[in-house]
């Protein structure tokens, strides 16, 4: 009997998930800059702040995640959560979010 292992653990598959989020937020948050954010907690506040190419620094900013249940389930609860509680409790005082399960426009 041969077992096969496909190399990927659990944290992998969330890690590349938490990946793709990080990508998605550069999209979303900066234009034509030369240079690629960071990925990770930390450089993902720093990116609400502005100043990016889309909205001014510590201008208001309105985030509306549709999805965001879809989006718990990828990322897990630890990083959903921490995501969520940084856009909520960012030092600005000036970031908005709406959470949707569904798409709203």
């Amino acid at each position: 009997m041969q077992m096969l292992k496909s190399g990927y653990s659990l944290m992998d598959v969330i890690s590349i998930r938490l990946m793709i989020f990080f990508d998605q937020i550069e999209q979303k948050l900066t234009s034509k800059i030369d240079f690629k954010i960071g990925r990770n907690m930390n450089a993902f506040s720093d990116l609400l702040w502005g100043g990016f190419g889309i909205h001014e620094y510590a201008e208001p900013l309105h985030i509306v995640w549709i999805y965001s249940t879809q989006s718990r389930k990828a990322l897990g609860n630890k990083y959903f959560d921490t995501i969520i509680s940084i856009i909520e409790n960012h030092e600005s005082n000036n970031k908005y979010l709406e959470l949707y399960d569904e798409h709203i426009f």
